[in-house]
């Protein structure tokens, strides 16, 4: 695996031969830190504008029953959504469903950032939930680490998703207190999103969906 001194380089390192598994030492590690901040990134957006529901009801005048619906809707997409598209990355490739499902989020927290109603609420908030990262993580993470290190890889993720929960809550609330209005959570869980997107397109690998697919 070459290094990544470059921008040419480091597409080299988007793709490995079929059927290829990296060593951990030389990416296997970065591949496990890569999937982490990705995750660590997501439950900081998804989380920071929690505590600024309050004020969020009360711009846009929500019954306590709607504001729980722009709540739940976010888990409600994510738990229709990451069997659907897992699949379709074994059949399509998990790269190209994770930036079509990191487009889709942050379509969601923009049109949440702007949302002026409670439908218009529900429908960013809905594409906010879209969950399929960790099941197409997982599906690289099958073609191309060994087992021992792919439960190497699963727990640093988890150490990644433990921090992105606490940082989540911890930003919001600061957020909260200097003052920040919910759509400033929103409009930063966008960027997050788009942040996390161009570190996968430099350094995520793919699996061998496509090429499976060819061949079959």
């Amino acid at each position: 695996m070459v290094q990544t001194t470059t921008p040419t380089a480091s597409r080299r390192t988007m793709t490995a031969p079929p059927g290829e598994q990296i060593p951990w030492r030389k990416a296997g590690l970065r591949m496990a830190v890569i999937f982490s901040i990705l995750q660590m990134l997501n439950e900081i957006g998804t989380l920071m504008a929690i505590p600024l529901y309050g004020s969020m009801a009360a711009s846009l005048q929500l019954t306590p029953g709607q504001t729980a619906w722009a709540l739940m809707s976010t888990t409600l997409m994510g738990a229709a959504t990451i069997t659907i598209l897992a699949k379709a990355g074994d059949v399509f490739g998990h790269r190209r469903l994770m930036f079509l499902s990191l487009v889709g989020i942050t379509v969601g927290y923009i049109i949440s950032a702007l949302a002026p109603s409670f439908i218009i609420l529900i429908i960013g908030r809905a594409l906010v939930g879209i969950m399929a990262g960790q099941a197409l993580c997982v599906g690289i993470m099958n073609d191309r680490l060994t087992p021992e290190n792919r439960r190497k890889t699963v727990a640093v993720i988890a150490g990644g998703q433990a921090i992105g929960v606490f940082l989540g809550f911890a930003f919001g609330g600061a957020l909260l207190a200097m003052g920040g209005d919910w759509r400033d959570a929103f409009w930063i869980g966008a960027v997050l999103t788009i942040i996390s997107a161009i570190g996968f397109y430099f350094y995520g690998l793919d699996s061998d969906a496509l090429h499976r697919r060819t061949q079959s």
